[in-house]
C-alpha cells in the first residue's frame, strides 16, 4: 500500500509544479501582452494624429480648389455675359434701302446668334435658381427654352455648315456667326449633343 501513496504524492507534486509553471507563464504572457498593447496604442495615437493632420490638409486643399473652381465659373460666366454685350446689335438693312438685301444667310446667322444666347441663358437661369415648389414653373420654362433653342440652334447650325465657307465669311453678318461659333456653340451643345 505504500506504493500507491507514493504515486499519489508524485502526481500531486507534479501537478503543483505544473500549476506553478503555468501560473508564471500566464503572468509573463499577461505582462508581455500589456506592454505590446501599450506600444500599439501609442503607435495608433501617433497615426491618428497624422491622419487628422492630413485630413485637415486635404480639407484646405479641397476648399482652395473649390474656391478656384467657383472663381473660374464666375469668371467664365462674366466672359460669356461680356461677349454677349460686346456684340453690336443687328443693323437693320432692308432690300429697299440697301444694296445688300436681307438674304437667307442673314436670317440663319441671326437665328443662330439669338438661339445660342437663349439656350445658354436658359441653362444659367435653371442652374442658378434652386428647384423647389416655388420655382417649378421657372425651371419648366427654362427647360422648354433649352429644348427649343437647342433644336433651333442644331437645325440652323446644320444649314450653315452646308453653305460654302466663302459665302459665310464674306457675309456682312460674319462677326455674329464667328462670335456664336467660338463662344456660344460649346455651351449650347454641352451635355446636349445628339
Amino acid at each position: 500500500m505504500q506504493e500507491p501513496q507514493y504515486l499519489i504524492d508524485f502526481v500531486n507534486v507534479y501537478g503543483g509544479i505544473t500549476s506553478l509553471i503555468v501560473g508564471f507563464i500566464s503572468i509573463f504572457l499577461s505582462v508581455f501582452f500589456f506592454v505590446a498593447a501599450k506600444k500599439h496604442e501609442t503607435e495608433s495615437a501617433i497615426l491618428l494624429t497624422k491622419i487628422d493632420e492630413r485630413v485637415e490638409t486635404l480639407r484646405t486643399i479641397n476648399n482652395n480648389l473649390l474656391g478656384t473652381a467657383i472663381q473660374h465659373l464666375a469668371t467664365s460666366n462674366e466672359k460669356i455675359i461680356d461677349n454677349f454685350f460686346s456684340v453690336r446689335p443687328l443693323e437693320s438693312k432692308s432690300s429697299i434701302s440697301s444694296d445688300e438685301p436681307n438674304d437667307d444667310i442673314a436670317l440663319y446667322i441671326m437665328i443662330y446668334f439669338y438661339s445660342g444666347r437663349a439656350n445658354v441663358f436658359a441653362k444659367l437661369c435653371q442652374s442658378n435658381i434652386p428647384l423647389n415648389d416655388e420655382n417649378k414653373n421657372i425651371h419648366q420654362t427654362a427647360e422648354n427654352a433649352i429644348e427649343e433653342s437647342t433644336r433651333d440652334f442644331k437645325v440652323v447650325s446644320d444649314w450653315l455648315k452646308n453653305k460654302e465657307d466663302k459665302d459665310i465669311k464674306n457675309h456682312r453678318l460674319y462677326g455674329y456667326y464667328a462670335n456664336t461659333k467660338e463662344y456660344w456653340e460649346p455651351y449650347v451643345f454641352d451635355n446636349q449633343q445628339t
